[in-house]
Order: C-alpha cells, then sequence, then structure tokens
C-alpha cells in the first residue's frame, strides 16, 4: 500500500513537470526568397535568432533557399533577418511544437531604373573628298537592355541628319566639322557623344610616267631644255582644325608645268593646289616636285608650323562708381589696377575679384564662361549701421566673400 502511494505521487510529480516546464528542442527554420520574381544571389547571409533564449545562428542562400537548426520550444518567437543591396528585411514565426521546419519566406520588389547606353565611337572620323565616310556604332552597348535607335547629326550648312547603326556620308570639298550621335535603348534611356569630322582634298591620281630625269631632248640634240622652277605659297589659318591652302606658283620658261606632287607630312597629294586641315600641332615637312611637259622636274621644300587652337578668352568689363584697386585671382594674381573702369580678357575660370578704395574692401566669386559686365557701387548708407544692397542678376555667380564697413553699404551687381 505505502509502495502504491509512492508510485501514485511520483507520477502526479511528473504530471506537474510535463505540464509546467517547456524543454527545448532543435527546429528547422528554411524560407525561399525571392528578387522581382526571381530567386536571390548565393552565399547572403540570413541570421536566425530565437528572441526567447537570445540563441542565434546563420544560414547561406543558395539557389534562392536557406536552411538552419534552431533550439526552441512551443511558443517562442524566431526572428529571420538580412541586408540586400542596402536594405534590412526581416520577418518572424512562432514554434509550433508540431511542425518540425518552420518555413519564413521573403519576396522582395526592386525598382530597377535602367541605365543608359554606352556610346563607343572615334574621337574623330576622317575621310576624303568625294570618299563615302563611314560611321561606325557598332561597339556601343546597353548593359540591361539593347539599343534600338542611333541618330546621328554632323553640324554642316544645313546640318546631316543620319540613322542607323552603320552610315555613311559623302562631301565635295575639305571642311572640319563636329558631330552628334544619339543612341536609344529599349527602355528609353539615350546617351550622346560628340565627335569631330575631317574631311582632306582627295589627292589627283598622278599622270603616266614621263622621264624622271633632267635629260635634254633626244629628238633635237642641239636643243637644251630648260627645267622648271618650283614654288609655292601656303595661305589660311594655320592652326589645328582649319583649313590651310597650298598653292603652286611654279613656272617653266620654254613649255608649261603638267604634273605638281606634294608630300606633306606623310602624306601625298596632288594637283596645282591642295587643301589639308591638320589634327596635330608641330612642325610639318612640306615638298612639292614638279614636272614639265619635256619631262624635266624640279622640287623644293620647306617647314610650316601648326599652332594649337588658341585658348578662347572671354571679355570681362569691371566699372565703379569711384576710384578704387581692383585685383583679379585665380590660383595667383592674374590682373591688377587702379580707376574706375577696367577691361580684361581671360580664359574661361572661377576667379575672385577683389577691390577697395583704401577704405572699404569687398570680394566676389564669378565663374567667367562667358562676356560679362561687372558694377561695382559704394554709396554712403548713412546712420551707424552698414547696409549691403542685394546682388541682383547674377547668373551663374556665387558670392563668397562680403566685408563692409559701419557707415558703408556696398552693392555689386553683374550685368549679362
Amino acid at each position: 500500500m505505502k509502495k502504491c502511494s509512492i508510485l501514485i505521487a511520483l507520477l502526479f510529480l511528473l504530471s506537474f513537470i510535463n505540464a509546467t516546464v517547456s524543454i527545448d528542442f532543435p527546429i528547422g527554420i528554411a524560407g525561399f526568397i525571392t528578387v522581382n520574381e526571381e530567386p536571390i544571389e548565393d552565399n547572403i547571409t540570413v541570421t536566425i535568432t530565437n528572441l526567447n533564449t537570445s540563441e542565434s545562428t546563420t544560414a547561406k542562400t543558395e539557389n534562392g533557399y536557406y536552411a538552419n537548426a534552431i533550439s526552441a520550444s512551443g511558443g517562442d518567437v524566431i526572428k529571420v533577418e538580412f541586408d540586400y543591396k542596402g536594405t534590412h528585411y526581416e520577418n518572424f514565426t512562432t514554434v509550433n511544437e508540431s511542425v518540425l521546419t518552420h518555413w519564413v519566406n521573403f519576396s522582395i520588389t526592386i525598382e530597377i531604373t535602367p541605365s543608359p547606353p554606352c556610346i563607343v565611337i572615334p574621337d574623330t572620323f576622317y575621310g576624303t573628298v568625294g570618299e563615302a565616310v563611314i560611321f561606325d556604332a557598332s561597339d556601343c552597348y546597353d548593359l540591361d537592355g539593347e539599343i534600338v535607335k542611333y541618330e546621328w547629326v554632323i553640324y554642316d550648312y544645313p546640318p546631316i541628319s543620319l540613322t542607323g547603326k552603320v552610315v555613311n556620308y559623302t562631301w565635295d570639298e575639305p571642311c572640319s566639322l563636329v558631330g552628334l550621335l544619339r543612341v536609344t535603348d529599349d527602355s528609353g534611356k539615350s546617351n550622346t557623344s560628340m565627335f569631330n569630322v575631317v574631311i582632306n582634298e582627295a589627292p589627283t591620281p598622278p599622270p603616266s610616267p614621263q622621264n624622271d630625269t633632267n635629260e635634254t631632248n633626244e629628238n633635237n640634240t642641239n636643243i637644251t631644255e630648260i627645267p622648271p622652277v618650283a614654288n609655292f605659297t601656303v595661305e589660311g589659318n594655320l592652326t589645328v582644325g582649319e583649313k590651310v591652302f597650298f598653292n603652286s606658283t611654279s613656272y617653266d620658261e620654254d613649255g608649261e608645268i603638267v604634273f605638281w606632287k606634294w608630300k606633306i607630312g606623310n602624306k601625298t597629294y596632288y594637283g596645282e593646289r591642295t587643301i589639308v586641315i591638320f589634327d596635330e600641332a608641330g612642325n610639318v615637312t612640306v615638298n612639292l616636285t614638279v614636272k614639265d611637259d619635256s619631262g624635266l622636274n624640279a622640287s623644293i621644300e620647306k617647314t610650316i608650323f601648326i599652332k594649337e587652337q588658341p585658348e578662347k578668352l572671354y571679355t570681362l568689363i569691371i566699372t565703379a562708381n569711384k576710384e578704387v584697386n581692383v585685383k583679379i585671382r585665380a590660383e595667383t594674381i592674374v590682373y591688377q589696377g587702379n580707376g574706375t573702369y577696367f577691361v580684361v580678357k581671360l580664359p574661361e575660370k572661377l576667379y575672385v575679384i577683389e577691390y577697395t578704395d583704401g577704405k572699404k574692401y569687398g570680394s566676389d566669386t564669378i565663374y567667367l564662361n562667358r562676356d560679362m559686365e561687372y558694377t561695382i557701387t559704394i554709396e554712403e548708407s548713412g546712420g551707424g549701421g552698414g547696409k549691403l544692397i542685394p546682388f541682383a542678376n547674377a547668373i551663374d555667380v556665387v558670392l563668397s566673400l562680403l566685408i563692409v564697413f559701419p557707415i558703408w553699404g556696398i552693392r555689386k551687381k553683374i550685368n549679362l
């Protein structure tokens, strides 16, 4: 009887423990993650945390899936989280002891902004008068789609418009032009790129070979032929990208010249005159060989210098209502003067204009990218306080520093 009572007491105790104490056991946490309806990349770290026990573990994605086990008991809250492209994602599930694997899925939608297409073309297309120049955009590409439209504009007179990946055009005279290519992809995004076009004069085919030496006429041995005299002039703007005109002034005293051969730099041209557009600065050797109707020839060689395109200068006009000392600074002082009217020519750059009448001082920063007029007006405002009259019509100009003294105001304005 006593043993039976002890057994019953033990059964009641076990029942109480089973009812009041929850025992942890491993459960599976798994899920499938999609980004824009596609499986997420591999090796994304997913953190799984039991918020009741603070136990934590991790899993890596593979083909969009992740999975791992964690200790938990019924009712525990499990947090699943990860970071993707700068955004934090998390979700929760509550442990059900009757379920061995708890699925926590994620479906992510990211708005993708299409990138514009990339343009790959030469900086300059070269050609010859009378021959088709090929404009090829086959190397252009689009990272997230395909290019569906190619639009070429060449700024001739009038402008030339062409459409297509590979197009061509033929010029009938030498020229130096600029053009623009616009490409558009299947998402509507577009990109543009500028390019140059240089068309040189076509070489005249050389005449049939004649006697290359200054020999006398074989049929008239008593007649001495006089060889020609070679010479030429160079006209035009001897600058990169500009037309340079080469004109033969050669002559023959006892006949006429029938053949002209030019060697200009590393290119050969034929004809009494030719036009060349140079794409590089520096010394260029020009050789002209002429031949007369008797087969006698002569040559002359000169060296010309082709200049770089000059830096464009803009006019800055500064006026003041009283005599001031003005300094204009870039990295160093580029101009300094006294007076009420100043005219300065400067290249495109950011400048600081400083001025003083000996008592007051002012300073402005301007970006000079066109002809500008800058006016300084110093007024006595009266009273004991300084007065700043607003800066008006200051397009592309930023005030960087203004110092005024107590009883004077300084007004500054740029009129464009």
